[in-house]
């Protein structure tokens, strides 16, 4: 089976997502909200010590403590409820999906999983200390001091593969198909593009000297990193791994997450944080006097990569048939539509897809998701021309 699946880019149903960004306060132990439309400060409130990165899903926020060894879990809608977890030694980075918080230990050679409704918790012991970590619907990656990046299979918790780079690893991201790895190679820095699967480098490019990049984030069309030796952020597309443009922020620029249009890019030095226009590469908006310490928002501080992975993006309207030629039509783009159908083997599906709507569309996203025993297997995003060409490949 495949399932078509059309919307509009500023009504993608998202459940994690919405109109705000999550940053730390490393010196003053602060969570603080800021409204993404207006740049306010809309509620802060108080984590245990040292909080230094952040995840979020669709009901809460979590904070990584360092200083008090513990996993702080904020209520989005009543951000006075909270409660923290015991994470042993040094939290230092956290992601989340539908039932586990995940975090490294930064000196105790191990990460934690913690059910996010009991609170139980388990070790899982690591050949060297880990840093950057990253998940989607079956995997754990992390990357450790050692200069090794690692598969961890989610369900038994056992490395399933490993692959080494001659520096030390300083981020971590990843999308559908790829890890994306920056690596310190003394004085470069460099970024590798890996296959998912095999844990094989497709490409990589230096990005300049002693950078001091640790943000890094990516969307559907390019990976973000930041410089804080020149106060910059880097523009790369994801298909060839080339830098596209050098856009200046803020001072020291350390986290960066993303949104649907934008790029929020949290400077700890001067304590502000600047939002990039993802379309103009731009930055359009620099909001200051965000926190009274070190702000910090590595990690996930919009749920972007927890929507990318967990979210049910294929809620709305069903239609079921085994038809070659089927005709959508969307009615309201207020949440999504899918249709589902059989093909024959080896033959092209067509669509005609008309939207019905008095609402201004900037953008339309097609995604074909091919399906195996009712399984999601395989998600591809339709771009333009190369719609029959890429069916015609699922099918």
């Amino acid at each position: 089976f495949l399932i078509l699946f059309l919307v509009a880019d500023r009504m993608i149903h998202s459940q994690a997502m919405d109109d705000s960004l999550w940053i730390v306060d490393y010196a003053a132990d602060e969570l603080i909200q800021i409204n993404k439309d207006s740049g306010n400060i809309i509620n802060s409130t108080s984590v245990d010590r040292f909080p230094e990165a952040v995840a979020v899903d669709d009901q809460y926020v979590y904070t990584a403590n360092a200083g008090d060894d513990t996993i702080t879990r904020i209520q989005k809608s009543s951000i006075s409820n909270k409660v923290s977890f015991n994470a042993f030694q040094e939290p230092r980075r956290v992601v989340v999906d539908k039932t586990y918080v995940w975090a490294t230990l930064a000196n105790n050679a191990k990460m934690i999983r913690i059910d996010k409704v009991t609170g139980v918790s388990q070790e899982v012991s690591l050949v060297s200390n880990p840093n950057g970590i990253v998940l989607d619907e079956t995997y754990v990656w992390v990357s450790l001091s050692n200069n090794t990046l690692i598969k961890i299979d989610k369900s038994t918790l056992q490395t399933v593969a490993s692959m080494s780079f001659n520096g030390s690893i300083t981020a971590l991201q990843i999308d559908e198909t790829h890890l994306w790895v920056l690596v310190f190679l003394s004085p470069d820095i460099a970024l590798y593009k890996v296959e998912k699967d095999d844990l094989v480098i497709k490409k990589q490019v230096v990005l300049g000297q002693n950078l001091g990049s640790e943000g890094l984030a990516v969307d559907d069309d390019f990976v973000w990193v930041s410089n804080r030796s020149a106060d910059n952020i880097f523009q790369i597309n994801k298909k060839d791994v080339v830098v596209l443009n050098t856009i200046n922020v803020g001072d020291f620029p350390e986290g960066i997450s993303l949104d649907l249009d934008s790029v929020w890019v949290v400077n700890t030095s001067d304590r502000s944080v600047s939002q990039i226009d993802k379309n103009s590469a731009s930055v359009v908006r620099t909001i200051n006097n965000v926190s009274s310490g070190l702000p910090f928002s590595f990690g996930d501080a919009t749920g972007y990569q927890y929507d990318l992975f967990f979210s049910n993006a294929f809620e709305g309207e069903t239609i079921k048939g085994k038809s070659r030629n089927i005709n959508v039509v969307a009615n309201a783009l207020d949440g999504s539509l899918s249709t589902y159908f059989e093909p024959e083997k080896k033959k092209k599906a067509k669509f005609k897809i008309e939207f019905l709507t008095s609402k201004t569309i900037d953008k339309i996203r097609i995604y074909v998701v091919l399906l195996d025993n009712n399984k999601p297997v395989r998600l591809t995003r339709l771009r333009g021309f190369e719609v029959c060409r890429l069916h015609k490949s699922l099918l």
